[in-house]
């Protein structure tokens, strides 16, 4: 479904101005074909589309997460006051900015992030995954922050204030 969940954020409702930086691997043919097409559908279908820049990238170096490489060179590409990584399959609903922007505007709060919720049990293997998701990742993430702040965010969803990626010198 990464297709479809790639068209469906690109027609996220919200009041800020969004840009999206897609990240992909150089050596993935059907990566690039298939962001070209969904881009070329968006832009033929939109009025007025969001600007989409695709940043294809060589093979991470040996001691970095691939994931957090491309992140990395995504944001460098941005010149956004809130960064913001969604993972391609991952969708937010509408508004859901609306009320992420208010809560980066809080000086202590550094960064905001959203416990995920999986909605697809089309198979078998997307059933177990759905499950195990909905089913974990809540608990992984609330009831400690009753006793503590936050120490670790959830990768899927998650929005930053540039000034404070910068403060503590980004994701490396």
């Amino acid at each position: 479904t990464i297709w479809r969940v790639l068209a469906d954020n690109l027609r996220f409702a919200s009041s800020y101005q969004i840009d999206y930086i897609w990240a992909i691997d150089d050596d993935d043919k059907l990566a690039q074909s298939e962001c070209l097409r969904v881009l070329a559908e968006y832009q033929k279908s939109t009025p007025q589309p969001r600007p989409v820049k695709i940043l294809s990238l060589p093979a991470a170096p040996a001691d970095y997460s691939p994931k957090t490489f491309k992140i990395v060179e995504g944001f460098k590409l941005s010149s956004a006051d809130i960064l913001i990584n969604l993972d391609d399959d991952t969708t937010l609903p509408d508004n859901a900015l609306e009320i992420v922007g208010p809560l980066l505007s809080k000086p202590t709060t550094g960064a905001v992030f959203a416990v995920p919720f999986y909605k697809s049990f089309g198979d078998t293997w997307s059933s177990f995954i759905s499950s195990f998701v909905n089913g974990f990742s809540t608990w992984s993430y609330i009831p400690y922050t009753c006793f503590i702040r936050p120490f670790t965010i959830n990768g899927m969803f998650y929005a930053v204030r540039r000034s404070v990626y910068d403060k503590v010198d980004g994701l490396y």
